[in-house]
């Protein structure tokens, strides 16, 4: 290691050349939206609000605040 032509070889030893084909008759078609994800699968926003208003019809008890969790004061608010 202390042979100075062993480090510059190390340091400076011949790389392949790095190319770039363009193919200019191919034309990339990029599209994006939003996502949202439930779970390990992702849903479109429309599907996402139709499956949670599906889970509020058939889980009244569950998606409804009770009294004690409900205090009726505003977002803002805090307990004296």
């Amino acid at each position: 290691m202390r042979d100075k032509d062993f480090q510059d070889l190390l340091a400076n030893y011949p790389r392949a050349r790095r190319s770039f084909i363009k193919g200019y008759e191919v034309v990339d078609e990029v599209s994006s939206e939003a996502m949202i994800r439930r779970g390990a699968d992702y849903q479109k926003p429309e599907d996402y609000l139709v499956s949670f208003a599906r889970f509020v019809r058939e889980n009244p008890s569950r998606s409804r605040p009770s009294a004690s969790s409900w205090s009726g004061r505003g977002a803002g608010s805090r307990k004296p």
